[in-house]
């Protein structure tokens, strides 16, 4: 039943893809185990077409029974009732890839009915096919069974990477193209989401009006101190900074009621989870209005993706986190975590920048190395500012907000100095006067 339900709301491209979609469903209500191989009539079977971040490749084998180029892809085994997981076992056993699922494709992308000749002891049957978006890194050793085999039958390798226009001029069969046309329309506009020309137009504006760089930290618990704050400090300063310890208090309504005043908010609850509950958190919080939000670039590529994947087209930007400013290379060691601070920072702004993130949340002492490593490509996004004088508190890697500015960072997050000051109007206007003389 889950699984006719799945079909049938899946959106088709073409009217054929259509036609096996109302199939498929009937075929799911009438077996109880639609992957079972002996229904004499056909079954299930799954399979991935796996494409290269950037749409411009796809990775084909040639089918040793059927002599043709095709995805990777097979028959389900005992016990599983999930094309999704048929597909990511196939993709992984003929490749030797870590399989990564798109995550802005639909699941399934794609669906197609076909006939399987006779062979041997099988009679001719269908294969009910549910097929499934990955990517993959073209630099990646392919070591699975395909790879394996002895190219007897072609010219050239069994399993091997096409460029795109290659792949759509041979003589594939008509579903397996229109899955390239469908998987390279989806990598485009992932790729529009993904390198949004924002950064450099909007978020980076060397022109922009110095309050518009200076974010509060919102370090309270209740609703009436946080507005009290908001409405004393928002002619002067730019954004808002709602963490976890306000947004456990008082919930979503704290960030509407900032919005609603007009102001930004930069929603800073760092997700850091599984790829699909990160991409429903971001989506959800995305909904409140925030301008800013913050995920762990620890959480790897595909969570990233993910969460990149799940925002609007405008409105909200996706800020990774490298590492706290709390940490020094003696507690990120006792972490796990190998190298250096420094070098964790390198590795993780670089995956950022891949993974179609729009910023970092860094501390000061990082930014020259971020803009080398990274250019004018991520904002930079910057804690641990202390106006002179300022106590540090529980920030190891501290820095004032001209120095910060002068490094390169595009928006600097001050807190308790502001927060606590006797007059934080006066003290947020001290701030934003010695940025605008950088």
């Amino acid at each position: 039943m889950r699984l006719a339900a799945i079909l049938s709301a899946h959106q088709t491209s073409e009217p054929g893809e259509e036609g096996d979609r109302v199939r498929m469903v009937e075929f799911a209500l009438a077996h109880p185990d639609p992957f079972d191989r002996s229904i004499p009539e056909g079954h299930f079977t799954g399979s991935g077409l796996v494409m290269s971040h950037d749409g411009s490749s796809v990775l084909l084998l040639h089918h040793p029974k059927l002599f043709r180029w095709l995805q990777p892809g097979g028959h389900g085994e005992r016990g599983e009732t999930e094309g999704e997981a048929v597909a990511g076992r196939e993709v992984a056993e003929e490749t030797g890839l870590e399989p990564r699922l798109h995550p802005g494709a639909p699941r399934p992308f794609d669906v197609d009915i076909h006939k399987i000749p006779a062979r041997l002891k099988d009679p001719e049957h269908e294969h009910l096919d549910l097929r499934y978006l990955f990517v993959a890194d073209p630099k990646e050793t392919l070591r699975g069974e395909a790879a394996e085999s002895p190219p007897a039958l072609t010219a050239g390798p069994l399993l091997r990477w096409f460029e795109v226009e290659e792949a759509l001029a041979m003589d594939l069969d008509p579903g397996l193209k229109r899955m390239v046309r469908k998987a390279t329309l989806i990598l485009d506009r992932a790729k529009a989401r993904y390198h949004l020309p924002v950064p450099a137009q909007n978020l980076r504006k060397r022109t922009m009006n110095p309050k518009d760089r200076l974010i509060v930290a919102l370090d309270v618990d209740s609703k009436e101190q946080a507005e009290s704050l908001v409405a004393e400090l928002g002619p002067h300063v730019g954004m808002f900074k709602v963490g976890k310890e306000l947004f456990t208090a008082q919930g979503p309504e704290i960030v509407r009621s900032i919005v609603a005043g007009g102001n930004r908010a930069f929603l800073d609850l760092k997700f850091h989870d599984i790829p699909n509950t990160v991409a429903k958190a971001v989506g959800s919080a995305a909904q409140l209005g925030a301008f800013f939000l913050t995920v762990h670039l620890s959480g790897g590529r595909a969570m990233l993706e993910a969460a990149a994947s799940a925002l609007p087209a405008e409105g909200t930007h996706l800020l990774g986190v490298t590492v706290l400013t709390s940490h020094t290379d003696e507690s990120l060691r006792e972490t796990g975590a190998l190298g250096t601070v420094a070098e964790t920072v390198a590795r993780l702004v670089s995956l950022a920048r891949e993974s179609g993130i729009d910023g970092v949340v860094c501390s000061p002492h990082e930014i020259v190395m971020i803009r080398e490593a990274v250019g004018d490509d991520l904002v930079i996004v910057t804690p641990g500012i202390r106006p002179q004088g300022s106590a540090k508190g529980d920030q190891a890697r501290v820095m004032t907000p001209s120095e910060a500015l002068k490094l390169g960072c595009d928006y600097i997050v001050v807190g308790r100095p502001i927060t606590e000051a006797a007059s934080p109007a006066d003290a947020a206007r001290a701030i934003v006067d010695e940025l605008s003389r950088v």
